[in-house]
């Protein structure tokens, strides 16, 4: 798998890398408050198809507000896309300045950078928050 999706609502959503499950996946957008996108940064040949799916995610109506968090996953391999260059790539600067996204560095098998991940998106939804003034 070259990447996977999570939205987050009351209950995280996993719509997977599966060409079948991506093609349904806006029958479960709706109301979510943001988006974890885990890219396999190991695996360079395949991500022109993870930006094209990150992209038709983050222009999508229902998440077209939301912040991205993007977990640039196997970064204990050696050939590993590291974390801004991988923001490069997928044109991650192209967000309008208003849109709050960040890549996280991590190694999901040992947990590393995952919390540092979380805790940024937790902030992320804190100012969300207040700024439409809840």
């Amino acid at each position: 798998m070259i990447f996977s999706c999570i939205v987050l609502y009351t209950q995280p959503t996993d719509i997977g890398g599966q060409r079948i499950i991506r093609a349904q996946r806006y029958h479960y957008l709706s109301g979510y408050k943001a988006l974890i996108f885990v890219v396999n940064s190991g695996d360079r040949d395949r991500i022109s198809e993870v930006k094209e799916e990150l992209w038709s995610l983050i222009s999508s109506e229902e998440l077209g507000h939301v912040p991205v968090l993007v977990f640039a996953n196997k970064q204990d391999m050696p050939r590993a896309i590291k974390p801004a260059a991988l923001a490069e790539v997928l044109d991650l600067h192209r967000l309008p300045a208003t849109r709050a996204w960040h890549v996280q560095p991590c190694t999901a098998v040992s947990g590393d950078g995952l919390f540092d991940g979380l805790e940024w998106l937790s902030s992320a939804l804190k100012a969300s928050r207040k700024a439409e003034g809840r």
